[in-house]
């Protein structure tokens, strides 16, 4: 009742140059991709080839119409769509030369930074992932500093605990 679903397919390269195309790239989605067509150079069907990659054969269909129509270039993954990072490249090497100088640093203390410096703020909830992507990890407050503040409802001391790049 199935049918044999195989596709004509340009070969736009030989089997030696997408075997250096599986080589050369770093992008999974893309070598995803590249194997999907090096199964159907050898001969699966796309629901064969599409599942071997863990794919629908309506993706693998999609796929295989875009290799034949543009090439390897029209398997390149479109990349995009999300919103734009609130500070560029530049602007996180500056923040992290800053931080650094100053370590540990408090999450008020890197809140107020950014907000001065780089006119940014990023939601409590965020700041964690925003600063481990920075490099940087929290060291929490050791037990004294801990009872230091239970006992007299203080803050801890500066530099008790805080976000480091060591």
């Amino acid at each position: 009742m199935c049918a044999d679903r195989r596709k004509e397919l340009v070969r736009h390269l030989t089997g030696s140059e997408l075997d250096d195309r599986l080589t050369a790239t770093n992008d999974e989605a893309l070598l995803r991709r590249y194997i999907f067509v090096k199964n159907l150079y050898c001969g699966d069907t796309i629901a064969a080839a599409a599942d071997r990659v863990g794919r629908s054969e309506s993706t693998g269909d999609r796929w295989a119409t875009a290799w034949n129509r543009g090439g390897p270039a029209a398997l390149v993954p479109e990349k995009g769509g999300g919103r734009p990072p609130k500070l560029d490249e530049s602007e996180r090497t500056a923040l992290r030369e800053r931080l650094a100088g100053g370590e540990p640093w408090q999450s008020a203390e890197i809140e107020q930074l950014l907000d001065e410096e780089f006119d940014v703020s990023f939601h409590p909830n965020y700041l964690p992932t925003f600063l481990h992507d920075l490099g940087m990890h929290h060291v929490p407050a050791s037990t004294e500093q801990r009872r230091e503040k239970a006992a007299d409802g203080n803050d801890p001391p500066t530099g008790a605990g805080g976000w480091t790049f060591e």
